[in-house]
């Protein structure tokens, strides 16, 4: 029945982990319809001359392209036409029911997540004493969950005599934890001396773990492997950590989204040790010598698997620069499209931008019109070397400002951002940067959407460039 119990609150959180991804795109869509009603809400011509924004707002707010067509469709001859106009405007009060929906669904997924957060909290620690054979000490963990066993019950995943059974396991598993036989005394001072080390090194913190982009499509084939290692992977030995991980690397996976499964499984880690630290704090593990030896135990070996983990991702993703200039082929026909997030028209360089000293931002614009033009010197482009895969990033570098691309094909490359240079190696900055989404283009049409996007990227930065410089000489 402890096998049951672990699965209901592994269920519970999981539940409760999509309810906030749930909050999280809830958010992101509110945003985006009132960004394309603000649009739409203007006059006619102004909604043409944004009619390439609306069409990448419409893209990702919808799966299908009904309301694109419809909307492309009323802006023919809208000016002249009264039944064109109409459609438009029966086109945005759709809209409009739409954005209600999602602040509804974002209002209600908001007040659940806030009702539901100490019950989340106390599955968490209840499933780790469960696993680790200590007692539930937090003084209201054990009545969280019988309130998730009672949510189950009248869910009807679970009968009325599978709830009393999973209670009466709740409190058995307590008192046969306190019963256990103490260690021997010789091992306190040890105990000691490891315990007072562990706030010590959560106090010193971990590093905050890449944020790595994928396409939606992707989450859910990648989710599902990520928790099948999660399944596996805390009865595995350090030396078989890695050649598990490196097993779950295929063919036709991109490198961001091996990425993200590895930060995912560090995400894991760091949230079980941050669980066992809240534990050693309580008063009654404290005070309980054998308690704080099984915590301090469980600890160890996960920050040393944690640890290892890290340390793989680390190299696998450690860039250098190259000493030798890159060898661009010339060309004076380069093509150069521009990272952005799939929810978001703006590119990521554009956002970068707010992070640069006003006095480069010349050389932002210099370097990208030079590349394009082949004018570059040897020791302003440079390629950036991987160990664990054939990189295609390359760096233009002026002074201070490190500008990342990757090359897509032939003549087309993809702008990842902008950055100052911190020192010669900065690997924070590099993996940002290779962790990002290069555009959807598969298709011709796909292509030649985010080259038209391309082109507005480089009017609104030659626009906020020149606006920035006027505001500096003032």
């Amino acid at each position: 029945m402890e096998d049951k119990l672990i699965e209901l609150l592994n269920r519970y959180i999981t539940e409760y982990d999509s309810l906030r991804q749930t909050s999280e795109k809830s958010l992101t869509h509110k945003a985006l319809y009132e960004e394309l009603l603000t649009i739409l809400d203007s006059d006619y011509q102004t909604i043409i001359d944004n009619k390439i924004d609306i069409s990448f707002l419409f893209t990702t707010l919808y799966l299908d392209d009904i309301y694109l067509s419809e909307f492309y469709d009323s802006l023919i001859n809208i000016k002249e036409s009264k039944e064109k106009r109409q459609k438009l405007k029966n086109l945005i009060r759709n809209l409009k029911n739409d954005y209600q929906i999602t602040v509804e669904s974002l209002e209600e997924a908001n007040i659940r997540l806030f009702r539901s957060r100490y019950l989340y909290q106390s599955a968490k620690k209840v499933i780790t004493c469960l696993e680790c054979n200590m007692p539930i000490s937090g003084k209201y963990d054990i009545p969280n969950v019988k309130r998730i066993l009672n949510y189950f019950e009248v869910a009807g995943i679970i009968s009325n005599k599978e709830e009393l059974l999973l209670l009466n396991e709740l409190e058995l598993h307590n008192r046969k934890s306190l019963l256990h036989d103490s260690k021997e005394k010789k091992d306190a001072p040890y105990v000691e001396e490891l315990y007072n080390q562990i706030p010590n090194i959560l106090n010193a913190g971990y590093q905050e773990h890449d944020k790595v982009e994928v396409y939606e499509s992707r989450k859910p084939s990648l989710d599902k492997t990520i928790n099948e290692i999660k399944g596996f992977i805390n009865h595995l030995g350090k030396d078989e950590l890695i050649s598990a991980l490196k097993s779950h690397y295929s063919y036709n996976m991109q490198d961001n989204e091996y990425n993200y499964i590895l930060t995912k499984v560090l995400d894991y880690y760091l949230d079980s040790l941050i669980t066992f630290y809240e534990l050693l704090i309580d008063k009654e593990v404290y005070t309980n010598l054998e308690n704080r030896i099984d915590v301090i135990k469980h600890y160890y070996s996960m920050l040393d698997s944690y640890l290892t983990i890290r340390k793989f991702y680390e190299e696998i993703n450690s860039f250098t620069v190259e000493a030798e200039p890159i060898d661009i082929k010339e060309n004076d026909n380069k093509k150069i499209i521009f990272s952005h997030s799939p929810d978001s028209t703006k590119a990521r360089l554009m956002s970068d931008m707010k992070d640069i000293p006003h006095e480069y931002y010349n050389q932002v614009t210099d370097l990208l019109s030079r590349f394009k033009a082949d004018e570059l010197q040897p020791a302003e482009i440079k390629k950036l070397a991987n160990n664990r895969r054939l990189v295609t990033l390359i760096e233009l570098r002026d002074d201070q400002i490190r500008i990342v691309l990757k090359h897509i094909k032939e003549n087309l490359y993809c702008v990842m951002g902008v950055a100052i240079k911190k020192d010669d190696n900065d690997i924070h900055m590099y993996n940002s940067m290779a962790n990002r989404l290069v555009p959807n283009i598969n298709t011709e049409e796909q292509l030649n959407k985010e080259l038209t996007f391309a082109n507005i990227t480089e009017e609104q930065l030659e626009k906020y460039v020149k606006e920035k410089a006027r505001k500096g000489n003032r």
